[in-house]
């Protein structure tokens, strides 16, 4: 498995977001839909809920979606991370950049 894995949600903007930037530059990705089936959130929230990383970000009641996992074992909720690992520059327009919902306003 070569490619970051993308835990998110189709009712999530974000993670529609992040998979229409993705698709649009032809870069590889798995993504994990958490509200399609028990396996696939029970994974979600054992990260969520065990790693370090999220701690901050689900102690502000954040949701952490698009949560991305490197096959290192590495997560983030940081897209620029996929493109630094991958060297390569985002090239999103001005506008799309921070348009990711926080999942703290329940617009997610």
């Amino acid at each position: 498995r070569n490619m970051v894995k993308i835990y998110g949600s189709p009712i999530c903007s974000g993670c529609v977001a992040i998979k229409a930037e993705l698709d649009q530059q032809g870069i590889p990705y798995e993504f994990v839909n958490i509200t399609e089936s028990i396996p696939n959130l029970r994974a979600f929230l054992k990260l969520r809920d065990t790693r370090e990383e999220l701690r901050a970000a689900k102690e502000e009641g954040r949701v952490c979606l698009p949560t991305f996992e490197f096959p290192d074992g590495t997560i983030t909720m940081d897209k620029q991370m996929i493109y630094d690992r991958m060297d390569l520059e985002a090239n999103v327009p001005a506008e799309a950049e921070g348009s990711f919902c926080d999942c703290s306003t329940g617009h997610c």
